[in-house]
């Protein structure tokens, strides 16, 4: 199948070439597991914590120890005070004091915990009000820009809107009811069913038609909503429940090559506080960003949505 596709609301488009898929790769990431990573000396490790800057926050176990620590990145793309780089605020999540290197090994209840430590970083600079910006995105995995192995997310807030979210607003600033644009984009995304995955309550994971790339897979709320960190307050529950076995079925595909995990919620200014949905977005990176899409500004995509979410369904 050879179509192209537009997303009118994100201003993406995509080339679907599914023949391309068949094609001779001698860099292959899937035909050797990289090698194992101890656990020695990795400073995101429980027993380590002298080796990163003093936690922001922590969540947390019955026994007293910490399940989930926030930490200033040392190596920040934003907010040092030190130089002239962009004013901001640039987190590390640490997702486990255990060396674990998969949402798998986290387990359900583990993701639950890193949901709703998004939503408390994602509502503090919130309330902090001098980032319109706030993003929480994992990159799991070499291929997703991750350099270090043990299972962690990073939080950014900016004083500036996101190139993103600048089209998104532009495009939806010319829609004739702007804040309608999300639920009339979700209504036609969710009429064809083959390409939803799994349901919970009022939540939909689906993959999206102008899918950037194999496997691509949003989840949203039934109801459009603009801020995520209410949901995550007060149901990260439902959303792990939903979005972990996804996970751990992605992982199982295409492992070692990895994936980037990414929560888009509202800007506190402008048109999208009010005409914006949430989601999560995970974008697998078993492909790589080629002379095509960086001259185009467009994505190629060999596997149809369709196909990518009749394989999350099993």
């Amino acid at each position: 199948m050879n179509e192209l596709r537009r997303d009118p609301l994100t201003g993406r488009t995509v080339l679907f070439a599914s023949g391309r898929a068949g094609r001779p790769n001698d860099f292959d990431q899937r035909r050797a597991a990289p090698p194992e990573q101890s656990s020695n000396g990795c400073p995101f490790c429980a027993g380590h914590e002298s080796q990163t800057p003093p936690a922001l926050a922590e969540r947390l176990g019955p026994d007293g120890n910490w399940t989930q620590r926030v930490v200033p990145n040392k190596y920040p793309i934003c907010g040092r005070r030190d130089s002239d780089v962009c004013a901001g605020a640039h987190e590390v999540l640490i997702e486990s004091p255990r060396h674990i290197q998969t949402t798998s090994e986290l387990g359900q209840e583990g993701l639950t915990g890193v949901l709703g430590v998004y939503g408390e970083r994602l509502s503090f600079w919130r309330a902090d009000g001098r980032f319109p910006c706030r993003m929480a995105f994992k990159n799991f995995g070499a291929s997703a820009g991750a350099s270090l192995a043990h299972l962690h997310s990073q939080l950014v807030a900016l004083p500036l809107l996101s190139n993103q979210q600048a089209i998104e607003a532009a495009l939806i600033a010319q829609h004739t009811a702007p804040a309608e644009a999300w639920r009339q984009w979700q209504e036609e995304e969710l009429s064809d069913a083959r390409r939803i995955v799994a349901e919970g309550p009022g939540l939909v994971a689906f993959c999206p038609t102008a899918s950037r790339a194999a496997g691509e897979l949003w989840l949203m709320p039934t109801e459009p909503t603009p801020f995520i960190e209410g949901t995550l307050a007060d149901n990260a529950d439902e959303l792990a429940a939903l979005l972990y076995p996804l996970l751990a079925r992605l992982e199982e595909q295409i492992l070692p090559a990895g994936y980037n995990l990414i929560v888009s919620t509202a800007p506190t200014e402008g048109v999208l506080q009010d005409a914006f949905c949430w989601r999560i977005e995970v974008v697998p990176r078993v492909a790589a960003l080629a002379g095509f899409e960086l001259s185009s500004g467009m994505y190629i995509n060999t596997l149809p949505p369709e196909e990518a979410a009749a394989r999350y369904r099993g």
